[in-house]
């Protein structure tokens, strides 16, 4: 789980993404604005082992799904239901079959890994791993299930009636995070879809927020630039400006032969567009997200 690729100073890119590093701490404590590394990497934890049972959203906001967890909830519960059916067994035994010890032993190993040592828990891609041992979890719960229920429903149509049930709740979420996507976009993806869009432009591009979790939710100016810097052009720059002086008027970006964007939130450019617009021509506002929370602000010189 952890590399052994090596960055130049010798620590390996992988290690320096667990809160065994002063690194990983300080940026766990700064990703969930904790006052402190002790409640920062109490939340971590907090996260990652409530991460099939609550609506934590993805740690690294790649999935942007508000009030939906990792996996739905009547997943969720029979996953430790499937849990518990194979240690009741093994209790009752005092054997376990090597199905049962490897998948377990297996899940645990992710599990709390993704919990104690990686920071940002919960985070969805890393967790995509323990999906086969979820799956057989549940479906060690479905069997516990129909062989209860035997005597009295046919157990094809106790697991019918699981697999339906699984399935209605997450064309059911699924919908919801369509929905959502028509009402209100996705912050990155709106954004690099325009960057790509005019990526052969001779352009500059900046970048102005009060806060980046204004813009995208969560993270830093680093990783802000990070993300947005994916779909530029090869001879195209993403600067950082600030929102102070921006507002002022104080501001100096850097203009391309074809002049430049910002890209902003509706609120920071209601502030600075006069000023703004008294230095430079605004060619045009474009709207990113439904209804204008985000845009950018094509501008050139006078």
């Amino acid at each position: 789980m952890i590399a052994n690729a090596k960055k130049p100073g010798g620590t390996s890119y992988a290690f320096l993404q667990t809160m065994w590093t002063d690194q990983g701490k300080e940026t766990q404590k700064n990703w969930v604005s904790a006052p402190d590394t002790a409640t920062g990497i109490r939340t971590n934890i907090k996260r990652g082992l409530l991460a099939f049972n609550h609506d934590y959203p993805d740690g690294v906001n790649v999935y942007f799904h508000p009030g939906h967890g990792f996996v739905d909830t009547f997943t969720g519960w029979l996953l430790w239901l499937g849990v518990a059916v194979i240690l009741l067994n093994w209790y009752r035994k005092r054997s376990i079959p090597d199905a049962d010890l490897l998948m377990l032993t297996g899940f645990l190993v992710v599990w709390l890994s993704l919990a104690f040592i990686f920071y940002k828990a919960p985070d969805y891609t890393r967790l995509l791993v323990i999906l086969p041992f979820v799956a057989y979890f549940v479906a060690r719960a479905a069997g516990a299930i129909a062989r209860l229920a035997s005597p009295l429903v046919k157990q094809a149509y106790i697991f019918a009636a699981i697999a339906i049930a699984i399935i209605a709740t997450n064309v059911w979420i699924i919908k919801d995070f369509i929905d959502l996507g028509r009402k209100t976009g996705n912050p990155i993806g709106d954004t690099l879809r325009f960057q790509e869009k005019h990526s052969n432009e001779q352009v500059t591009w900046h970048f102005a927020s009060t806060r980046t979790n204004t813009y995208v939710g969560i993270g830093t100016f680093v990783d802000i630039q990070h993300w947005l810097g994916f779909a530029i052009g090869g001879n195209q720059k993403l600067n950082i400006l600030k929102a102070a002086e921006l507002r002022t008027g104080e501001v100096e970006p850097a203009i391309g032969a074809q002049g430049a964007y910002l890209l902003t939130d509706q609120t920071l450019w209601s502030d600075a567009k006069q000023r703004f617009s008294a230095k430079y021509t605004v060619e045009s506002e474009t709207k990113l997200t439904p209804g204008g929370r985000l845009l950018v602000v094509k501008f050139d010189d006078k």
